[in-house]
């Protein structure tokens, strides 16, 4: 459901500016209290594939439920086919924002440490900011139309999403 440009800046988003962002993470003393890791552990632990199983599960049914209309998730403009790509579009990167929330803290509090790493702040808001500015006034280069509030809302429901996942796994 996505053209060219919006590829790339999805690509641009997911690889450049999220490694920008979550370079400066701070050391934590937590971490030094943990065992050591096996060299033959997997790279990726449990914690770490029910994270990325709900925020790709999340994001692949948002999406698809936007594309569909399902339950009427679509209110006004439906059967515009922009205004459906434009919404999968908007749910998709604010999805990719919200969840980097998610994914700093291991606990409930998504804002933890956040005051530590400023680059993380500079780079998300400015993400959000031409993200929203492309959805808003990309028009023909970016095949967008305008949105309502609650269209990008929609995407801040990862957060929700993720911390019933943290509650499920916390003892595990």
């Amino acid at each position: 459901p996505f053209t060219i440009i919006q590829i790339l800046w999805i690509n641009l988003i997911m690889d450049t500016l999220a490694a920008l962002a979550f370079g400066e993470e701070p050391t934590l003393d937590r971490y030094m209290n943990e065992k050591p890791v096996s060299k033959k552990a997997n790279i990726l632990t449990g914690y770490m594939k029910s994270a990325i199983g709900v925020a790709s599960v999340f994001i692949t049914l948002v999406c698809l439920a936007i594309l569909k209309n399902v339950g009427g998730i679509i209110t006004n403009g439906t059967g515009n086919f922009e205004m459906v790509t434009t919404f999968t579009f908007t749910v998709f990167i604010y999805a990719v924002i919200f969840n980097s929330l998610n994914t700093r803290s291991n606990g409930f509090n998504v804002f933890e440490h956040i005051g530590e790493n400023k680059k993380f702040s500079i780079v998300m808001i400015s993400i959000a900011v031409v993200q929203t500015l492309i959805i808003q006034f990309g028009g023909k280069v970016f095949s967008t139309v305008p949105m309502d509030v609650q269209h990008y809302i929609v995407a801040l429901l990862i957060i929700p999403a993720d911390l019933i996942r943290k509650a499920l796994t916390k003892n595990k």
